[in-house]
């Protein structure tokens, strides 16, 4: 197509040069065709190399294929009749362009408006009409290839020319026009009926991009009629171009097609080539007389348009931004920036208050949403607030396969389109990077809190415990100690059973001190195992009054932090149902499974609560938080007695 119509442009200015009469450089339509070659070529083009609007790319391909044959056919013709001593099928080619032009603008009056935007049907009701539309281009086609030469707009064809090799006589050839005009005329209304369609159908951002197509079509249709009827060359090229422009309005302000990172760069280099060509040709006229056309001027046009070259291409770039993003900068240069910001090792509590809700802005901005905001697995979003009335479009968080929150934008027109979706993808990975690193930060600060409430509480209970049980023996004894001292002389029988009641409750507080120490690192953890501990404690809880069943099955290697917790554990449920909830039988059962070193305490008591208002000892709360700062879970059933069951998670090792 591009060959075709480079080799027609080529031809029409060779042709103009050697004065060939026929030359559509002397009055002929050739400005519709160069238009409508370079604007649906370059629509057309993009469409097809983007996958996007269906059929409707092919046929803005035909649409230029057929304005570049029609040029080239006249062209071709005229030099080989008129300039040379003839070429291979010169005659043929110079027919051809009397209707090559004729399915492809056709084509826009009956069947693109049927097709638009999307490239697709309203439905398939209406394949009958395309079928119509086929017949009525076909019909046009054929009055104006059987239609004489000296009939034609355009210059006039001279005797080396000669006549029409397939024209009609006067009476069919009127039949044909006759039955044409009505038809293609009918094949127009019926094409505006199923774009109007289309438009009620669509909901509102769908109506403001079909607006400019309407606008198109119309502008097509009218140009077309003035065209036909005065032979204006301006009104046929505007009646080629003018739904292609209008389609790129609709591609920059409406996100048409998803094209416009596409359409924006061509803007910038097709603009900054423009302005180059101008720059240097102004250049070469202006200064061509004073110092020469040959030299001089060429080397300074050279040197002005290489210092225009990055300013205008800046000027250009930001200017084509703002009218295609509605932003003087590239969004997705501006996306890659923000996320690699994102992405940079910055502390926690500065990604939670500045960074996050300030490049979310800034995201939504470049990519011109109504609304973007980020909320976390635990509820936190970013920035503060609750997303307008509009289709919100989502997008999942993950980091290693785990949701770690939600990207939630409001599009301004419509849903998100390809590229847009891409941005957001990119800043989505790096976002769930920084979430999860939040998350992390946020868990480390509550289980540090974790870590010195447990650590103040045990501080706590070890205080009750040797104020209220070893520190008040140690007072008795002291007092007691002087009752000796004061009776030994007056009454020694008296002083010896004072001081026998004294050895006694020393030998008490011992053991007080002892079973303190254990509680902090058991010796029987350390002299016998987990296991054997286990089995220890069990043999020295049990009573005639409550007996204490331990069963075991394999625990393997243990952490010294799962062992001792799980021997506390143990030992504290076991007081407490034996002391406090006057059980006469308990369980245990320890053994591991998948990772995690599972405690079952069954007993058949009246319950914690009941226990818990008389324990000394850590009480569900202080062992839930114990399992909690290893990562484990803590579950209790409360019925007919009690069951307390701890998963303790064993790392591998």
């Amino acid at each position: 197509m591009l060959a075709v119509g480079g080799a027609g442009c080529v031809l029409l200015a060779v042709n103009v040069a050697a004065g060939a009469p026929s030359s559509s450089g002397r009055g002929g339509f050739w400005p519709m065709q160069v238009v409508g070659l370079v604007t649906y070529g370059v629509v057309g083009g993009l469409l097809v190399a983007r996958r996007a609007a269906g059929v409707l790319g092919p046929v803005f391909l035909v649409v230029a294929l057929s304005q570049a044959a029609s040029l080239f056919g006249r062209e071709y013709g005229v030099y080989g009749l008129q300039v040379v001593d003839g070429l291979p099928a010169d005659r043929w080619l110079f027919w051809s362009h009397t209707w090559s032009w004729v399915p492809g603008l056709l084509a826009l009056l009956v069947v693109v408006p049927l097709l638009l935007p999307d490239g697709t049907l309203p439905s398939q009701r209406w394949r009958p009409v395309v079928l119509f539309g086929v017949c009525a281009i076909a019909v046009a086609t054929t009055r104006w290839a059987t239609t004489p030469y000296e009939l034609l707009d355009g210059p006039a064809t001279d005797a080396a020319i000669g006549p029409n090799p397939l024209a009609l006589s006067p009476g069919p050839s009127a039949l044909v026009g006759g039955v044409a005009a009505p038809l293609v005329a009918l094949g127009v209304v019926l094409a505006a009926a199923g774009l109007v369609a289309r438009w009620r159908r669509a909901g509102p951002d769908g109506r403001r991009a079909l607006s400019w197509m309407l606008y198109g079509v119309a502008v097509t249709v009218a140009c077309e009629v003035v065209a036909m009827a005065t032979a204006s060359v301006l009104a046929a090229a505007l009646a080629v171009g003018a739904l292609p422009v209008c389609c790129m309005i609709a591609v920059s302000r409406h996100r048409l097609w998803d094209l416009q990172l596409v359409v924006g760069r061509s803007l910038v280099y097709g603009g900054l080539s423009v302005a180059v060509a101008v720059a240097y040709a102004g250049v070469v006229g202006l200064l061509g007389g004073a110092i020469g056309v040959g030299t001089g001027a060429p080397i300074v046009g050279t040197a002005v348009v290489a210092m225009l070259v990055l300013p205008l291409h800046h000027v250009l770039r930001r200017v084509v931004n703002r009218l295609v993003h509605g932003s003087p900068e590239d969004p997705h240069r501006v996306i890659t920036r923000l996320a690699m910001r994102l992405g940079a090792a910055v502390p926690a509590d500065q990604v939670a208050s500045s960074v996050l809700p300030d490049i979310l802005t800034e995201v939504s901005r470049t990519l011109g949403l109504r609304h973007l905001s980020l909320e976390t697995a635990d509820g936190r979003i970013f920035p503060d607030g609750s997303p307008p009335d509009g289709p919100v479009q989502e997008l999942a968080l993950r980091h290693a396969g785990r949701r770690v929150g939600v990207l939630r934008a409001v599009p301004v027109r419509g849903g998100l389109t390809r590229s847009e979706r891409r941005a957001l993808t990119d800043v989505a990975a790096q976002a769930a990077v920084a979430v999860h690193a939040l998350a992390l930060s946020d868990e480390l600060r509550r289980e540090r809190e974790r870590a010195a409430a447990a650590r103040e509480e045990e501080r706590d209970r070890l205080r009750r415990r040797l104020h209220d049980g070893v520190g008040t023996a140690l007072a008795a004894a002291s007092l007691q100690a002087d009752s000796v001292r004061d009776l030994i002389d007056e009454s020694p029988d008296e002083g010896r059973a004072v001081l026998h009641r004294l050895g006694a409750q020393l030998r008490d507080a011992v053991r007080d001190v002892r079973a303190i120490t254990r509680d902090l690192r058991p010796a029987l953890l350390d002299e016998l195992g987990p296991e054997g501990a286990l089995l220890e404690l069990g043999a020295r809880s049990s009573t005639p009054a409550c007996a204490v069943e331990v069963e075991l099955g394999e625990l393997g290697p243990l952490p010294a932090e799962v062992e001792l917790a799980a021997h506390l554990l143990v030992a504290e449920l076991v007081t407490n149902a034996c002391r406090h909830a006057d059980a006469t039988r308990v369980r245990v059962y320890a053994h591991r499974r998948e990772g995690f070193l599972l405690v079952r305490v069954s007993d058949n008591g009246r319950g914690t609560r009941a226990a818990a208002g008389a324990s000394p000892g850590l009480g569900l709360h202080s062992l839930r938080r114990r399992v909690d700062g290893l990562g484990g879970t803590l579950e209790v059933w409360e019925g007919p007695g009690t069951i307390v069951e701890a998963a303790l998670p064993v790392p591998l090792r």
